[in-house]
């Protein structure tokens, strides 16, 4: 009896709650969401070119800790147009013939960049391979590859045995813990799998999946939808 697997990826773009405050000020009726104190300051333009200014404001820029982060002024606060941007550039991901003598693996692709400051996040929702209400045992911890076993799971980086995929590549961003050792594949519905804690170019991840079953494992045509979630820090 044959197996098969496609694994499909629908994209949802989910963006983060700012994480800065600003200190605003506010009445019953109207409020102020940013100032600063300074000597003046004024826009001036010419033609398609335009700047604004403020003149003799002090310690002004970015401020940044391991936990925390602050734009100190008031250009700063008011002036940052961040984006976040998610492409899936191979969707599909098939495995083929399952087999218990042999493990089975194919990859799927996209990549992520932004300006937030914060960078941002990758999730993932779903559930493992499923034929009707049989399914092959989703993997909870990083574990090697191991035939004759059930197992369904994927990482973010390069890998030996068996020998597929690639580091992330570009930008800033980095597979997270628990998807980045390298022959130690996972699944666990709700994760994050990849981030950048920075502004990031784009950078691109391969998935790896992996999937491997028991001379007892039901016959099926299993398959899988997986709903990839970025989060931009704003």
């Amino acid at each position: 009896m044959k197996y098969y697997i496609a694994v499909f990826f629908l994209v949802l773009f989910a963006f983060g709650a700012p994480c800065f405050s600003l200190a605003g000020m506010s009445s019953q009726n109207f409020s102020i969401q940013a100032d600063a104190i300074d000597v003046g300051g004024t826009r001036s333009s010419s033609g398609g070119v335009s700047l604004n200014d403020s003149l003799d404001e002090l310690a002004t820029g970015e401020s940044r800790s391991l936990s925390f982060m602050a734009d100190i002024g008031f250009w700063p606060m008011v002036g940052n147009d961040e984006v976040i941007s998610f492409t899936v550039t191979d969707a599909i991901a098939s495995l083929g013939t399952l087999s218990h003598s042999a493990v089975r693996y194919d990859t799927a692709t996209f990549r992520a960049a932004t300006t937030a400051k914060g960078g941002y996040s990758i999730q993932f929702f779903g559930v493992p391979l499923t034929s009707g209400g049989n399914l092959i045992s989703a993997l909870s911890t990083p574990t090697p590859s191991a035939t004759d076993t059930e197992q369904f799971g994927f990482n973010l980086v390069a890998n030996n045995s068996p020998a597929v995929g690639v580091d992330p590549v570009g930008g800033s961003g980095q597979a997270a813990v628990g998807y980045n050792t390298p022959d130690s594949f996972k699944f666990v519905s709700g994760e994050t799998i990849a981030q950048a804690a920075l502004p990031s170019n784009f950078t691109n991840y391969t998935m790896s999946i992996i999937s491997n079953i028991t001379g007892i494992t039901d016959a099926g045509n299993y398959a899988t939808n997986l709903t990839v979630v970025v989060t931009g820090r704003y």
